[in-house]
């Protein structure tokens, strides 16, 4: 094999290890014989390979300067700050991210342009947060420092190479190439070493001292194999073993079925909105009220929010709901109840009859049967008996 020219900003590297995984920045860490700086934003090559990327650190010692780069501009670990966005007939993905790559430098193409919703809160935080809320992991920087969204284009490598060593139960290879170009995530091989067609989930290019070149491949099995970034997967599940809860610390939305009200204890069952929920469906989970004595029935259709006490999973609650008017609602009180801002205050008793004028917020359809006034009832002190209260709508 001939010797691999390599260089950074247009200084040669003495040494190079390029890591680049399937989704996110690339990242090279190198070694240049001078201590001359280099420029911010600058090139690297390794033989009939070219990446654009920005100097993330950079020193000098001893005659000879090391320093490490990322993938695109260098913008996507800028801070942004807190922006908020509307559009009452849809917000699309372009908007949010187009403004978020404008302001960090960074430029981006994006596989698709949904509509996201009509309002969306950008947190103030490094600009890569932004993509990571709107499309998950799978972005990637391609070779010129562009940006993109969804899966990496994928190829069969065609030149020439030799597997110099293999680990079959972490699916790792260790090849010499010459064209080390082609070696890149989401592309596949095979050959008289390996006749099982691999795909590339990320790889690794060693350059060292002595000239000799190397890539560090890691595969996902055969070319039917999903596609992932095992880098990032290691990462994920270290993260969920130490906070095995996670998934019960947030509110989840529901669609609800149908729902009981029995012994003062409202319960749902109901579906996920969402297809991609890690929850499953709803079964006569409970309803906690905001307000003490107050239960709500929702109504078919209305979506309501889950969450977990204590992030128990044993433990599921309704918090909240949409603004669909409930199929009845129930309030019970030890002293008095008022309604409204007209409602008596201070004389209402437990076992008193009483006018209370609703405002018209609260006056909806009918009371009792009559679209102007009706009876509203709650219990007494006497067991067993109650006391009705005639209620008639504002400015009847």
């Amino acid at each position: 094999m001939t010797e691999l020219y390599a260089s950074l900003g247009g200084a040669r590297a003495s040494s190079c290890a390029l890591t680049i995984p399937y989704y996110g920045l690339w990242s090279a860490d190198g070694m240049l014989p001078a201590d001359s700086a280099i420029e911010e934003l600058t090139t690297l090559v390794i033989g009939n390979l070219t990446l654009t990327g920005a100097v993330h650190r950079q020193a000098a010692f001893a005659g000879s300067r090391s320093l490490r780069l990322v993938g695109g501009r260098g913008g996507w670990r800028k801070p942004l700050s807190a922006r908020a966005y509307a559009n009452p007939i849809g917000l699309r993905r372009s908007v949010v991210l187009g403004d978020a790559a404008r302001e960090c430098g960074e430029e981006l193409v994006l596989d698709e342009d949904p509509i996201i919703g009509t309002q969306f809160v950008r947190e103030a935080a490094a600009a890569s947060r932004v993509l990571a809320q709107l499309v998950g992991p799978n972005w990637w920087v391609d070779a010129d420092g562009v940006t993109h969204t969804g899966l990496r284009p994928s190829a069969r490598i065609a030149s020439e190479f030799l597997i110099v060593q293999r680990d079959s139960a972490i699916g790792m290879f260790v090849v010499a190439t010459e064209d080390p170009a082609s070696w890149m995530p989401g592309n596949t091989f095979t050959n008289t070493q390996v006749p099982e067609v691999q795909t590339i989930s990320s790889v690794t290019v060693h350059m060292q001292r002595s000239g000799d070149l190397r890539c560090w491949v890691y595969t996902v099995g055969g070319i039917a194999a999903p596609p992932q970034d095992r880098i990032m997967e290691s990462f994920r599940q270290l993260v969920r073993a130490e906070f095995p809860q996670l998934t019960y610390a947030g509110l989840w939305e529901y669609s609800v079925d149908s729902a009981t009200l029995d012994a003062g204890v409202c319960k749902f069952s109901g579906r996920p909105t969402r297809a991609d929920f890690p929850l499953p469906d709803a079964v006569d989970w409970e309803l906690r009220p905001s307000i003490a004595g107050m239960q709500v029935l929702p109504a078919p259709g209305t979506r309501v929010l889950v969450s977990f006490v204590n992030g128990d999973p044993t433990r599921p609650v309704h918090v909240a709901g949409d603004d669909t008017q409930p199929q009845k609602v129930v309030l019970d009180a030890s002293l008095e109840i008022l309604l409204g801002e007209l409602a008596t205050r201070g004389l209402a008793r437990i076992g008193d009859a009483v006018i209370v004028t609703l405002p018209p917020a609260l006056f909806s359809g009918t009371i009792g049967g009559s679209p102007a006034t009706g009876t509203v009832t709650w219990p007494t002190n006497a067991p067993g008996s109650i006391t009705t209260a005639s209620a008639k709508a504002k400015g009847e």
